[in-house]
């Protein structure tokens, strides 16, 4: 126990003597989002928010929260989704280029309204509220704190909650710029 105890002292003391950067920010982007298994067409939409990151040496943790517009256009159907995105991407910055990053990790996904015209009369099927999606993708921090990235994110949930459709889940490319507001060397 005491063994323990000793080295979680000395790994204490290893983060805290080690080179450690917070930074605080605002983002927005479009979105190019469709529903897979449903529609082939892409809708284009916007996002915007905030993200945290905690970086030590190479490696980072960010969190975001961000309001999304997602949905689809196709043959007499319209869907817009209006979501709070929360991702949490662990990041390997590549030490020979800077803010050249890589990022990936898991992100919810809070359907805040969901607004589904069917022109033919139809009624739409129950959807969930709550999903689970992957993100991952590139990004690049200009040391000014200018942020640039563009990221992939798939449903792993699918949206509807009745069964006998097939699983149809978020698909989304985004693009975005943000910039640090806040950043501390420790």
């Amino acid at each position: 126990m005491k063994r323990v105890i000793v080295c979680l002292i000395l790994a204490l003391l290893f983060l805290n003597a080690s080179a450690q950067e917070w930074a605080i920010g605002i983002r927005g982007g479009l979105n190019m989002a469709r529903i897979t298994n449903y529609a082939d067409d892409w809708g284009c939409f916007g996002n915007v928010g905030l993200f945290g990151e905690w970086k030590k040496d190479c490696w980072a943790l960010e969190a975001d929260v961000l309001y999304s517009m997602q949905g689809v256009y196709f043959d007499g159907y319209r869907q817009k989704d209006h979501y709070l995105l929360i991702p949490l991407k662990g990041k390997y910055y590549i030490p020979a280029c800077k803010g050249l990053n890589v990022f990936v990790g898991p992100q919810m996904d809070i359907c805040l309204d969901r607004n589904t015209m069917l022109f033919d009369g139809g009624a739409p099927a129950e959807s969930r509220n709550c999903m689970l999606s992957a993100t991952f993708g590139l990004g690049y921090r200009f040391q000014f704190g200018l942020d640039l990235a563009a990221n992939y994110n798939i449903g792993l949930l699918s949206n509807m909650k009745t069964s006998g459709f097939d699983p149809m889940r978020n698909s989304v490319f985004q693009i975005s710029v943000g910039w640090c507001l806040y950043r501390r060397n420790k």
